[in-house]
């Protein structure tokens, strides 16, 4: 069978095709045919460094992840990813993925901040419960049931505790000042 998806890019200023076969992705220079092997931690660094030149002499290995963290959940990049930092004053990580050599995320201090400050908090994204994803979901939809339970009993209160006589005899129709 023949790859579903095809892209032309470059890595480290070499031209390459991806092939998209069989769920993975395939990379092979184009200009000389070779096939791209997993990307080692050194190579991944020095893809980074090409990318951004002016962190060359900062950037540095981190570490492979094999397993999401808390900002690659749910992203379909092949292989494990190498994680490089830049080194500069934002604290910026660099995704590189091991099968394609592609820079497939980057993240600073601040993005993070805003990461969880925002969606992480709203939505439980916290990376414990969405790799469980089942859990995660029956959290969110058993957790939003209980609040509209709740939120059903509290009408049903606020209108137990309404008063029209009270209304009637001139005073506030609820007992709250």
């Amino acid at each position: 069978d023949g790859p579903s998806r095809i892209r032309v890019s470059t890595l480290r200023s070499r031209p390459v095709y991806r092939f998209f076969v069989q769920g993975e992705w395939v990379t092979v220079f184009a200009d000389d045919g070779s096939v791209l092997e997993q990307l080692s931690p050194d190579a991944a660094l020095d893809v980074v460094r090409d990318a951004f030149p002016s962190e060359r002499s900062t950037a540095r290995f981190v570490e492979t992840l094999r397993q999401p963290d808390q900002w690659t959940i749910g992203m379909r990049a092949g292989g494990p990813l190498h994680v490089v930092s830049l080194g500069d004053d934002a604290a910026t990580n660099v995704y590189v993925a091991s099968d394609t050599g592609e820079i497939v995320l980057k993240t600073d201090r601040n993005s993070r901040f805003w990461g969880y400050a925002g969606p992480v908090m709203h939505w439980f994204y916290f990376r414990p419960l969405r790799v469980k994803g089942e859990l995660w979901y029956n959290l969110i939809v058993y957790g939003s049931v209980v609040g509209c339970i709740l939120s059903i009993i509290g009408l049903v209160i606020g209108i137990y505790r309404y008063s029209l006589s009270r209304l009637r005899a001139g005073m506030s129709a609820t007992p709250y000042v």
